[in-house]
């Protein structure tokens, strides 16, 4: 209802010109109006075109607006998809190493599988780049493993200080012969994770740029916290 009163006087406003204009008109010509006032009339009919002007510039900026905005609300509703895939684990590793460092909020890291790798020179760079990131402390940084190794244990107490890195663990389970797998989410806008999962294969990696299948993983990483224990010294 407001919106149509509104609509009411913007149109009133628009036509005040010319009915104002046809009346001093009218008047002028049975001599109503004294010719020493015409200067006026003529000032007061200018003022009204140009409000009326400025009034329908207003609208067509607010209609412009509208649209931008929608325009805006449909391009979010948009998620934009990048992925690759690194066939070569080297690149893969270096690349997982590249984005932990350039990362500017946060990066989630899951360790759950029971995948072992060899160790190779990519790997020795990425966790030197991963402790150097870690240390730097500008990145609140979560870690969730498995407790099947001393080497992860000691590794995490290197850090376990640093008031914007914590570590989960899970006990370990070797029994178990459920494929699972590791990932890394990096500012909540990036998955970095590999594939197949069971132990023994040759793993893929792949890297999915992605807000929405980046929370997804996010939200498994919570619930893979909350049925962890928070690491404060692992028993052997």
């Amino acid at each position: 209802m407001k919106d149509k009163h509104w609509k009411l006087l913007l149109d009133f406003i628009s036509v005040l010109p010319v009915i104002v204009g046809i009346i001093a008109l009218i008047l002028s010509l049975f001599n109503f109006i004294p010719s020493d006032q015409y200067l006026p009339i003529i000032f007061v009919l200018v003022i009204l075109i140009a409000t009326n002007l400025i009034i329908e510039r207003r609208i067509r900026l607010d209609k412009i607006k509208t649209t931008t905005d929608k325009l805006e609300n449909f391009l979010d509703e948009i998620e934009y998809v990048e992925s690759k895939v690194f066939e070569d684990d080297d690149e893969g590793i270096e690349y997982l190493g590249k984005i932990i460092c350039s990362a500017s909020k946060s990066v989630d890291q899951a360790s759950i599988d029971f995948q072992k790798h060899p160790r190779s020179d990519s790997r020795e760079v990425f966790e030197e780049l991963r402790d150097e990131k870690i240390k730097r402390n500008d990145v609140k940084y979560r870690y969730i493993a498995h407790n099947d190794l001393v080497r992860r244990e000691n590794w995490i107490k290197t850090h376990i200080n640093n008031d914007k890195f914590s570590a989960y663990y899970f006990e370990s389970d070797k029994k178990s012969t459920i494929p699972l797998f590791s990932f890394n989410i990096i500012d909540e806008t990036e998955v970095f994770t590999r594939y197949p999962f069971r132990e023994g294969t040759k793993a893929n990696y792949i890297t999915i740029k992605n807000k929405k299948v980046a929370e997804f993983f996010r939200r498994y990483f919570d619930e893979l916290c909350v049925s962890a224990k928070e690491f404060k010294g692992l028993s052997k």
